[in-house]
C-alpha cells in the first residue's frame, strides 16, 4: 500500500468547521479528547441563536449539540440545519436514559448520551463526516468491520494513512497493549506500538505499493506480561471521510496452544501406530535378560556348592581333621558345576543383559522425547542424536524390509529449533520411507534400503532421507505435503504426516523440505535448517 504525503492541518484563519453548542465542562473535556488529532477547527457557541447565526455564515462539516433540558432536541437540529440550509451531520448528546441512544436519526444525526466516553465519541465524528452515498456505504463497512473485530476477539486500531494518528483506540486495543485510550488517541501509532512490537508496530511492510492488505506475525512482548504471538494485518480504507490504514491485531496465544496440543495429539498418534513394534523391540532384550538372569540363578547355585565344601574343608583342617577327604569332595563339586564354563559365560551374560538394559533404556528415552507433553522451548539440540532417536523408535518399521545406512557428519553444530517438534518430522519421514521400501520389496523381493545422512552447508544444517522404496508418481509430487492427501490404503495413512512436517520445518523454523523422486526408484527427502533458528519476529 502506498501511503499519501503527510498532510498539514488547515491553518485556522480559514475559520471553524465544527460547531460546538456545549454547556458542560465535562462533556467540553471529553469531546477535546475526541477531537484530538483529526484536524478539525471547533467553535463553542454560548446558546442557540449564537449557533443558528453561526450555521448561517459558515461552511460547516459538523455540529455537536447539547440541548438544554427545556429545548425539544430534534427541533434544534431541525434549526440548525434550517440555518445552514442543508442536512448538516449533528451529533446530538442527549440525556442518558434516551432508549435510542447510538442510532442513526434521519438525516445523518447521531445522538449519545451526554457521559460518552471520548472513543465513542470519536467513532461518532468520523462516522457523521463522511459525505454523500459512496461515504454512507464506507461508514456501513466501517460499523461492520468494528463488529467482526469485535467478534472474532481482536483489536481494530483505525489511523490517519497521512500522518499515522491514532483515530480510534477500542477497549480490546487498551487491554492487549496496557495503553488507555487517553494516551493513544492523536498519537502516531508508531509512537505507541513500536515500543511493544518492534518494527511491526510502525510503517513497516506497508511501503510497498502492491501491499494493499499486510498480514504477519509479531511478537508482543509488554513489560509486564510474558511475549505473545500476535497477527497483524493492515488495509487502507476511507473513514470519516479521509483515508486511513486499519491495523488489525490478534491475540494467537490460544490458537498456538491449540496447534501444539495438535502436535503432541499427532506425535502420540505415530507412537500408537508404533506401538505393537515398539513393544516387540522391548520384548526382544527383556528376553535375553530374563533369559540371562536364569542362568546366573542355577550358575550361582552350582557355585554356592563348591564354596559350601571349602568352607567345610576349612573348618575340618582347622580343628584337625584330614584334608585329604574333603579335598575329593572339593574336586568333585567343582567337576559337577563345571566351573570352566561358568567362568567364561557368566561374564559374557552380565555384559549381554546390561545392554539389553541399555537398549531398553534407549527405546524408553526414545519414546519419551517424541511424546512428552511439556511446552516446547527453542533450545539447542543435537540433530544426529535426534535422528538416531527417530530410527530407533521405528527400528521394526524397517529392520525387516531395509538395510539403514546412516552418514552423520559429527562436527555439524547443535541447532536451535523446536526439538519436539524435529523429532516428529524425522519420525514421520523415517516411517514413510519404510513403508516405501516395504511396498517395493512385497514387489521385487530381497532388502531394500534406507539411508540417513547430515551435513553442514554455510549457516544451514542439512539432513537427508533417502529410500529404495517405490517412488513418487509424478502426478502426486506437488500435492504430497497437502493436508490430508495420501496414497496410502485406508488405515495405513492420514496424509497429515507430511503436511506437518512440512508447517515444522518452513512455518516455524524458516527452513526448506523438498523431495526428489523417480517413480519405481524411490525418493530423497532434503530438509534444510538455519542454524540459529528461525528469526525472532518469524517464530511462532
Amino acid at each position: 500500500m502506498t501511503l499519501p504525503k503527510p498532510a498539514r492541518p488547515s491553518p485556522a484563519a480559514q475559520g471553524p468547521d465544527i460547531l460546538l453548542l456545549v454547556r458542560e465542562a465535562a462533556v467540553l473535556e471529553a469531546l477535546g479528547a475526541a477531537l484530538q488529532g483529526l484536524h478539525l477547527r471547533p467553535e463553542k457557541a454560548p446558546d442557540l441563536e449564537s449557533a443558528l447565526a453561526r450555521a448561517r455564515s459558515l461552511p460547516l462539516r459538523l455540529a455537536v449539540l447539547e440541548p438544554w433540558e427545556q429545548e425539544e432536541p430534534l427541533r434544534c437540529v431541525d434549526a440548525l440545519r434550517r440555518a445552514a440550509r442543508r442536512e448538516l451531520p449533528v451529533l446530538l448528546l442527549t440525556p442518558g436514559e434516551l432508549r435510542t441512544a447510538g442510532s442513526l436519526l434521519p438525516g445523518r444525526c447521531v445522538h449519545l448520551p451526554a457521559d460518552t466516553a471520548p472513543a465513542r465519541l470519536r467513532q461518532a465524528l468520523l462516522d457523521l463526516l463522511e459525505d454523500g452515498a459512496d461515504n454512507c456505504r464506507d461508514s456501513e463497512q466501517g460499523a461492520f468491520f468494528r463488529s467482526l473485530a469485535e467478534y472474532l476477539g481482536g483489536a481494530l486500531v483505525i489511523a490517519d494513512a497521512c500522518d499515522g494518528r491514532i483515530l480510534e483506540w477500542p477497549q480490546r486495543a487498551e487491554s492487549l497493549f496496557g495503553v488507555a485510550a487517553a494516551q493513544a488517541l492523536g498519537r502516531p501509532f508508531p509512537e505507541i506500538l513500536e515500543p511493544l512490537l518492534g518494527p511491526a508496530g510502525g510503517f513497516a511492510g506497508l511501503e510497498a505499493p502492491e501491499n494493499r492488505v499486510l498480514h504477519e506475525q509479531a511478537t508482543l512482548r509488554r513489560p509486564d506480561a510474558a511475549g505473545a504471538p500476535l497477527l497483524r494485518s493492515v488495509f487502507t480504507g476511507r473513514l470519516g471521510g479521509r483515508q486511513v490504514l486499519a491495523l488489525y491485531f490478534h491475540d494467537l496465544s490460544s490458537h498456538m496452544a491449540r496447534e501444539q496440543q495438535l502436535g503432541i495429539a499427532q506425535r502420540l498418534e505415530s507412537i500408537g501406530r508404533l506401538a505393537a513394534g515398539i513393544a516387540h523391540e522391548i520384548n526382544t532384550p527383556i528376553q535375553y535378560i530374563g533369559d540371562n538372569i536364569r542362568f546366573l540363578e542355577k550358575s550361582y547355585a552350582s557355585m554356592a556348592g563348591v564354596l559350601r565344601e571349602f568352607l567345610t574343608c576349612l573348618a575340618g583342617v582347622r580343628g584337625g581333621e584330614d584334608p585329604r577327604p574333603h579335598l575329593t569332595r572339593i574336586e568333585a563339586a567343582i567337576a559337577s558345576a563345571d566351573l570352566d564354563f561358568l567362568e567364561a559365560e557368566i561374564p559374557a551374560a552380565i555384559a549381554q543383559s546390561l545392554e539389553g538394559v541399555e537398549h531398553v533404556t534407549s527405546i524408553v528415552l526414545g519414546m519419551k522425547k517424541f511424546s512428552h507433553p511439556e511446552r516446547e522451548e527453542w533450545r539447542y539440540a543435537d540433530l544426529n542424536q535426534a535422528l538416531r532417536d527417530a530410527l530407533l523408535v521405528a527400528r521394526n518399521e524397517w529392520k525387516y524390509v531395509a538395510e539403514v545406512v546412516t552418514d552423520f557428519d559429527e562436527r555439524l553444530p547443535l541447532v536451535n529449533c523446536l526439538a519436539g517438534d524435529l523429532n516428529q518430522v524425522f519420525l514421520n519421514i523415517i516411517i514413510n520411507a519404510a513403508q516405501a521400501v516395504e511396498e517395493s520389496v512385497r514387489e521385487r523381493g530381497g532388502r531394500g534400503r534406507i539411508e540417513v545422512g547430515t551435513r553442514r552447508a554455510g549457516e544451514w544444517a542439512e539432513i537427508r532421507v533417502q529410500d529404495s522404496g517405490v517412488g513418487i508418481p509424478a502426478a502426486f509430487r506437488d500435492k504430497i505435503f497437502d493436508p490430508f492427501f495420501t496414497t496410502k490404503a485406508v488405515g495405513r495413512g492420514t496424509g497429515q504426516g507430511l503436511a506437518i512436517a512440512h508447517s515444522i520445518v518452513v512455518d516455524k523454523h524458516g527452513g526448506s523440505i523438498t523431495v526428489q523422486s523417480e517413480e519405481g526408484h524411490g525418493a530423497c527427502f532434503f530438509i534444510r535448517l538455519p542454524l540459529g533458528g528461525a528469526k525472532a519476529g518469524e517464530r511462532p
